[in-house]
């Protein structure tokens, strides 16, 4: 009986660790998919009740009793437009330089050898970008949502 134990005791207790291992397994992708589940209902809630406000886009989440940014005061004057015009190009100028930075770093990890052009497709696509948000900075405030609305 001993040298049963012996023989198969090893093979028997591995055996009863992967099968803990798995059972855990199983319940913590039951319960991330649970969760995931609720998140993705909760989300389509959202959407549906902001759909349903839509005609005032402005007010919807206060609608909603989300008072996140408050009462929109359409008569507070910002600041002027030689301020914010800069520091909106600042801001964009820096966007496109860490997306250029993170491209630079993903070519690199991508392929040592042509790191160039594993780069290029990245930065074509940043600086289009770059090109439209500063084309879209450049129009009037009143027509800058006006060109999707179709």
């Amino acid at each position: 009986m001993a040298a049963v134990v012996v023989i198969f005791g090893p093979w028997w207790l591995s055996l009863v660790r992967d099968l803990i291992a798995e059972r855990q397994a199983r319940a913590l992708a039951e319960e991330r998919a649970q969760m995931a589940a609720h998140v993705h209902d909760s989300v389509l809630q959202t959407l549906a009740l902001i759909q349903r406000s839509a005609d005032d886009p402005q007010n919807a989440l206060v609608n909603l009793g989300w008072p996140i940014l408050g009462e929109p005061r359409w008569t507070l004057v910002g600041l002027p437009k030689t301020v914010v015009e800069p520091l909106e190009f600042g801001f964009l100028l820096l966007g496109l330089a860490g997306t250029m930075a993170v491209a630079w770093r993903l070519a690199q990890d991508d392929s040592e050898e042509h790191t160039a052009r594993a780069f290029a497709p990245w930065a074509v696509v940043g600086v289009l970008l770059f090109a439209a948000s500063v084309w879209l900075m450049m129009q009037p405030m009143d027509m800058r949502a006006t060109m999707m609305a179709g």
